[in-house]
């Protein structure tokens, strides 16, 4: 009677847990969110029904930190079943964004984060798309871009400052091109550069600065394509350089000392360099960072996962060739995936530290563009 009794109260129990107890579900995944054995596991998931719903929860590992929780409304836990609000977190604990979903698609107000902790960027969502004012954030709390989205396209007027609160650029935009007067500032506050855009071509008069606040350039574009007459100033404002284009193909032209007298010989099309090139060619730049990545990578390891990897870099040249700063577009520093980069970013700034000297930003009495901008994009599964 005491066995029977101790049975039925054990089978009561059962009954009485809640569902979610019953049928929770665990999963683990590898570091490209595959499914995985938990010895080989990067992340893995828990299942919870809630009545039609689906409460999911990833967790990293080794730390079982939370990395993301939200809801779905299918057991597929397709991108589409996402609904209401998730929330996602770097390993460190800290926020990295948070937002509501419906039917898959981001909507209302979304907030993205730092890994400390400061706000990285926040505006609302339509259906999935970026609309209304958005504001970016240096990592000093300062605004570093604000502007508006129609339809997941940049529309109206976009203002980018420094990490000072200077103002760095203002773009016009229309559909998500660049469309109206432009300009661009140096970091002390002083115009660099402005101009007009035409349906992402530049059109009309342009002109350049120093940082002196002396003219360094002038001329006008006719769909991205210099026309007519175009003229240079050294620092001290005399004319350095007249060249004379036609649909953008050069017609001929004269150099000038500082002091502005006429320099004999003659102009050709090879001397007119338009931005900082690196010393020898971008192919020994390339060859110098894949030496550093053999050095560090276990190529066979990345090899075998069928790695990739995507970067978008660029450098900030001074006026004597010399590497001033460093912005990594892709990938994004700030997102904890760049935990599982094998390296690549590290070794990379490795390679970038041992750069030689660019070619001086000022070349042919001319000042010249000061951004270089390069990718560097591999697929070791096919080494």
């Amino acid at each position: 009677m005491k066995l029977l009794f101790k049975l039925l109260l054990l089978v009561t129990v059962y009954l009485a847990l809640p569902n979610n107890m019953v049928a929770q579900k665990k999963i683990f995944f590898d570091k490209n969110w595959q499914k995985t054995k938990e010895k080989k596991a990067s992340y893995y998931r828990i299942i919870t029904p809630e009545g039609s719903k689906f409460l999911v929860q990833d967790y990293f590992l080794p730390e079982n930190q939370l990395q993301m929780e939200g809801k779905y409304t299918s057991s597929k836990l397709a991108d589409v079943d996402r609904t209401g609000p998730f929330v996602y977190y770097y390993r460190n604990g800290k926020k990295s964004m948070e937002g509501e979903y419906k039917a898959g698609k981001n909507v209302g107000e979304w907030t993205y984060y730092y890994k400390e902790g400061a706000k990285k960027s926040g505006g609302s969502f339509e259906k999935g798309d970026k609309e209304g004012e958005w504001q970016y954030f240096h990592k000093n709390g300062k605004l570093k871009s604000k502007g508006v989205w129609l339809k997941d396209e940049k529309d109206g007027t976009w203002t980018f400052f420094f990490d000072n609160g200077e103002k760095e650029e203002e773009y016009n935009y229309s559909k998500g091109k660049k469309d109206g007067v432009y300009s661009e500032y140096f970091k002390i506050g002083k115009l660099k550069e402005k101009g007009k855009y035409e349906k992402d071509s530049l059109f009309g008069p342009y002109e350049e600065y120093w940082e002196n606040g002396n003219l360094a350039a002038k001329g006008e574009y006719d769909d991205n394509k210099r026309n007519a007459n175009w003229e240079w100033f050294h620092e001290n404002g005399k004319t350095s350089c007249k060249v004379e284009y036609k649909n953008g193909k050069f017609l001929n032209g004269n150099f000038f000392n500082e002091e502005g007298v006429k320099q004999s010989g003659k102009i050709y099309k090879d001397d007119l360099v338009e931005s900082v090139e690196y010393t020898g060619g971008s192919e020994a730049m390339y060859s110098l960072i894949g030496k550093q990545l053999g050095k560090k990578l276990d190529l066979p390891g990345v090899k075998k996962a069928k790695y990739k990897f995507f970067g978008f870099i660029t450098l900030k040249i001074d006026e004597k060739g010399n590497i001033t700063d460093r912005e990594w577009v892709m990938p994004d520093l700030e997102d904890d995936s760049y935990e599982d980069t094998w390296e690549m970013v590290e070794n990379i700034n490795a390679a970038i530290d041992d750069f030689p000297r660019f070619k001086p930003a000022i070349a042919y009495n001319r000042k010249i563009k000061t951004s270089y901008s390069f990718i560097y994009n591999i697929d070791f599964s096919k080494i």
